[in-house]
């Protein structure tokens, strides 16, 4: 196997080939079957009368995400090239870690509602998708707040490490 890696790259050193062979046996793949991960696409609007800096509050934001969430996998803001359209990618362990974050921004008392307010200020929903398995619980509680959201299961697939 190291034989084929460094043929096919000769000029990368024998290391780098090395690395190649030990990122390959970390890996692990998950049949969507057992996947319990699950991810968050919202597509939003800028709001043209926003009184916050858009990319300054995102960063400082999903840093925040990343730092009190530790089941959160991936939190990302990304912005079309007129700076008009944002897509926020959110990707999480499992339901429970999607519903900790719901309950921190939508609940009374939730240690994020102000920071929510700030995302209401920048953004506006267009569309939110729900990528992955959801209990009735979750469903009831996403629909008890307002929220219309497009959810889809998988049919096929799988997701690697």
């Amino acid at each position: 196997m190291l034989q084929s890696i460094a043929e096919s790259n000769p000029k990368s050193s024998p290391f780098l080939n090395l690395n190649y062979i030990v990122v390959d046996w970390i890996m692990k793949t998950i049949n969507d079957k057992k996947n319990k991960e699950v991810i968050i696409i919202c597509e939003l609007s800028v709001n043209d009368d926003r009184t916050i800096d858009t990319r300054e509050w995102s960063d400082s934001y999903a840093k925040l995400i990343s730092e009190t969430e530790k089941n959160t996998i991936s939190w990302r803001f990304l912005i079309s090239e007129n700076e008009k359209k944002v897509t926020l990618y959110e990707r999480y362990s499992d339901e429970n870690a999607f519903k900790n974050h719901l309950s921190r921004i939508l609940s009374e008392g939730g240690d994020l509602q102000e920071e929510f307010g700030k995302f209401s200020n920048i953004y506006t929903f267009e569309s939110i998708i729900y990528l992955g398995d959801v209990s009735d619980e979750l469903r009831s509680y996403i629909k008890d707040h307002g929220l219309d959201v497009d959810f889809r299961s998988s049919i096929g697939g799988y997701t690697r490490y």
